[in-house]
This record gives structure tokens, sequence and C-alpha cells, in this order.
């Protein structure tokens, strides 16, 4: 089945692809697109007598400006798209800010995946504006943006009113123990995010402290992930305190950190006492 072919409008193209809803006993079509087929995002799927549940993912790891406006305005209306890939793109701060005003509308999409796309401060605060307003977003990667403490202190205040997003990736944003402590703060508050991963972030023993005190109270939070985030055995001391009487957390990522023999002893006795841990690296 061709799909592509430039001479052909967008609905003719891949009409072959939306009839595929009417194929019988057919319940799902997950299709992963590259960035040639954006125009299909901007088509509306077409009524069929079948319950067929046509989603889409999409991988652009290469994307121009001219796409990328395609790409923006396709997504304020998709009701398709579940999986959005940008990773190394580089869209900056200004193509985040339109992605970001589309994500406050849009109602499908479930995964954003923008690793090395260049967004910045400012980029991390428009995608947290957006957070405050999507309902469907459950996992945020925005690994390598250096969003920097606005861009961490932005993300917490989402946090405080969002009720979707499971899953929050900020590694290696230069966020500090600043912009820790702010998601610390929230994480005492929020009861849906159970994964947060902060490595390559200096974090150390202040950020790693405050880590520790939610830790003691937080009931929702499985994996938290602090390798090569400058943690020494102060830090190591107040998160096996906090490992003690947790509950809920199974993967605990604390490997090529500064910590001694001091740190290390503490954390494995935690490890020794966890019912929970299922994963836990402090080498």
């Amino acid at each position: 089945m061709n799909l592509g072919s430039n001479l052909l409008p967008a609905a003719v193209q891949f009409g072959p692809l939306l009839r595929l809803q009417d194929v019988p006993h057919v319940r799902t079509i997950h299709v992963i697109l590259s960035k040639d087929f954006l125009e299909l995002l901007g088509l509306r799927s077409q009524p069929s007598s079948n319950t067929c549940k046509l989603t889409f993912d999409l991988e652009a790891r290469t994307i121009e400006e001219k796409e990328f406006g395609i790409l923006a305005k396709a997504l304020r209306t998709n009701s398709t798209l579940s999986t959005l890939d940008l990773s190394d793109t580089a869209i900056g701060s200004n193509g985040t800010q339109a992605l970001a005003e589309a994500l406050k509308t849009n109602s499908t999409l479930t995964a954003l995946k923008l690793p090395g796309a260049s967004i910045g401060p400012t980029g991390g605060q428009a995608l947290a504006e957006a957070l405050k307003h999507n309902t469907t977003l459950t996992s945020l990667d925005v690994t390598k943006n250096a969003i920097e403490c606005s861009g961490a202190h932005a993300m917490a205040e989402a946090l405080e009113t969002n009720a979707i997003l499971t899953t929050l990736d900020l590694n290696k944003n230069s966020i500090g123990h600043r912009g820790v402590q702010m998601l610390a703060e929230v994480l005492k508050r929020n009861r849906t995010l159970t994964t947060l991963n902060l490595w390559g972030n200096s974090v150390g023993n202040v950020g790693a402290l405050a880590l520790a005190e939610i830790l003691k109270k937080n009931k929702t939070l499985t994996t938290l992930d602090l390798w090569s985030a400058s943690i020494r055995d102060e830090g190591a001391q107040a998160l096996s305190e906090a490992l003690k009487v947790n509950t809920t957390l199974a993967i605990l990522e604390l490997g090529e950190n500064k910590i001694g023999e001091v740190g290390a002893r503490a954390l494995a006795r935690a490890r020794n006492a966890s019912s929970t841990l299922t994963t836990f690296n402090f080498l």
C-alpha cells in the first residue's frame, strides 16, 4: 500500500489506511509514523461501523520549521496521536511554546519525548503551563534541555494542580538543589506522580535531604533516579532513614555519586530492611 505519493492530496493518500477501521473484528490499529506522514495527523478518522480505534505514534528526529508548523497545528485538534517523539530535534524555546499551546487543547497525547530538544528555561516554563490545562499526558521526558531552576520551579507549580502525569524525566537539566527542593515540596501533596528521574543534576546533600523528607510521607512514588547527582554521605544517610519508613518506593538509583563508607553502610542497612525495594544501586 503506497501512502506517500506527493502527487495526491492527503485524504486520497491515506484513505486506504483510514478504511482499515472497517475491517471486521479489528479492535485497534496503532501506526508508527515518520515525519513524512505529518499530514495524516490533520485528518479525522472516518465514521466506521466497527468499534476499531486508530492511533498513531510519531517519531521525528529531524524536523524543519515548516514541518513543525504542520505538526503544532494538527496537534490542536488531532484525535489519534498518542506518542510524540521529538528527541534531538532542537525545536528550541519558540517551537516548544507552539507545542505547549497545542497541548492545552489536545486530548489524546499520552507521551511526549523531548530529550535534547534545546527547549531551555522558557520552553520548560511553557510546557509546565500546558500541564496545568492538559488532561491526558501521563509521561513527559525533557532530558538534557537545560531548563534550569526556573524551569523546575514551573514544573513544580504545575504538579500542584496536574492530576494526570505519572512520569517526569528531568535528567541533566541543571536544576540544582534549589529546583529539587521545589519539586520535593510539591510531592508532599501530589498523588499521581510515580516516576521522577533526576540523574545528572546537582542534587547534592541539600536536595537529597529534601527528597528524603518527602519519601517519609509520599505514598505514590515508586521510582526515583538520582544517578550521578553529587550526593555525599549526609544525603545518603538521610535517604537511608527515609527508606526505613517508606512503603512504596521500588526503584532507587544512586550510582556514581560521592558516597563514602559511612553512607554506603547506612544504605546497605536500609536496603536489607526495606520490604518494597526491588532495584537499589548505590555503588
